[in-house]
């Protein structure tokens, strides 16, 4: 401990990093915890889907969605939310996974969809690259 301030003085760029690299990971814990939404795993998903009438709705651009999204996923571009949310009302009350190319956009989506009254939120961690990972079918085209 007493070669610390050395250490310290002899690797300015190096402390200097792992201070950033730290704070950064602070905050991405903490936005993950304060986000609206409650962040799911894959399996937990599939859980939702099949046992409690889950619906996966995709907010990512329609070029990804065209690659390739979940089965009967709802499409809502997380930049036009707020003017989907008519197209969302029959699903109101379902449990709602969103599902995004980060869990940053995921968040993002949540919140939209909380301050317009959508209270059974979920956001699938990882997004579709964490589907994907688990080997979990995709549809592709519209």
């Amino acid at each position: 401990m007493e070669h610390l301030p050395e250490f310290v003085s002899n690797h300015a760029l190096l402390v200097g990093a792992f201070v950033v690299l730290l704070a950064m990971l602070v905050a991405n814990l903490v936005g993950g915890l304060t986000a609206d939404g409650k962040a799911v795993s894959v399996g937990e998903a599939v859980h939702l889907i099949n046992h409690a009438d889950g619906v996966v709705l995709d907010v990512r651009d329609t070029a990804d969605w065209e690659r390739g999204h979940i089965m009967d996923a709802v499409h809502a571009p997380v930049g036009k939310l707020a003017e989907s949310g008519a197209d969302l009302e029959p699903v109101r009350e379902r449990p709602l996974i969103i599902c995004a190319a980060t869990d940053a956009v995921a968040a993002r989506a949540a919140a939209v969809l909380h301050k317009t009254g959508f209270a059974r939120l979920h956001r699938l961690r990882g997004g579709i690259v964490a589907w994907q990972g688990e080997n979990l079918p995709l549809e592709r085209g519209a």
